[in-house]
C-alpha cells in the first residue's frame, strides 16, 4: 500500500510538470494490471519513471515466478528478478569505517 501511495503522490506532483516524459503509459499498465495484485504487496515506478521500469514487491518466491510469467506473457515485457535475503545467517561482517572508534560498533570484540 505504501508503494502505491508513493506512486500516486509522485504522479500527482510531477506528471503535470512534464506530461510528455512522465505520463509513462507502459509503467501504469503494469502498476494497474489486476492479475498481478494477488502476487504482490505493491508496486511503483523506478529510475526516471518515464521509461516504464517498475519495481514489484512480491509476496513469495513462488509469487515472483507467477508475476514474471504474467508480465512476460500478458504484457510482453521482460523482467529482472531480484531476491533480497540470505539462506544463512550472517555471524561476522567487516565494516570498513576509517577514523571511527570501535565503540560505535558495540557488537565488535
Amino acid at each position: 500500500e505504501l508503494m502505491t501511495e508513493y506512486q500516486a503522490a509522485f504522479d500527482d506532483a510531477l506528471i503535470p510538470q512534464c506530461r510528455s516524459q512522465l505520463t509513462a503509459p507502459n509503467l501504469h499498465r503494469v502498476l494497474d494490471y489486476a492479475p498481478l495484485l494477488p502476487h504482490i504487496y505493491g508496486a511503483k515506478g523506478i529510475g526516471s519513471q518515464g521509461d516504464g521500469c517498475a519495481q514489484l514487491l512480491c509476496k513469495s518466491a513462488e509469487d515472483m515466478d507467477k508475476a514474471i510469467a504474467i508480465v512476460e506473457k500478458d504484457l510482453g515485457m521482460s523482467c529482472l528478478p531480484l531476491q533480497i535475503g540470505s539462506t544463512r545467517p550472517v555471524t561476522q561482517a567487516l565494516i570498513p569505517a576509517a577514523s571511527f572508534p570501535q565503540t560505535l560498533f558495540p557488537a565488535s570484540k
